[in-house]
């Protein structure tokens, strides 16, 4: 039996790559939602940066990132913990 995905194959990749867009769509409505809390919208922007990264756009996640971690905000603490991971 297989252990492991073969990465290799263009569908697994194409797949997966539209999850990514689909989970960086919802991340971008918690990151600019009026009710959502500053804690949970800095943690969707800590999300963000994993998901720009991943679909080749490091100027955007570079973006979100200094967001994320240069501000003094306290509530963003958890959103710096999960974008440094």
């Amino acid at each position: 039996a297989r252990t492991y995905v073969d990465i290799a194959k263009t569908k697994i990749i194409e797949a997966r790559t539209a999850k990514i867009k689909e989970a960086r769509e919802a991340f971008k409505e918690i990151a600019t939602a009026k009710e959502a809390t500053a804690s949970a919208q800095y943690q969707a922007m800590a999300w963000l940066v994993k998901c720009y990264i991943e679909t080749d756009d490091p100027g955007t996640a570079q973006t979100y990132l200094d967001r994320v971690t240069l501000t003094k905000d306290k509530s963003a603490e958890a959103g710096q913990r999960l974008a440094l991971y």
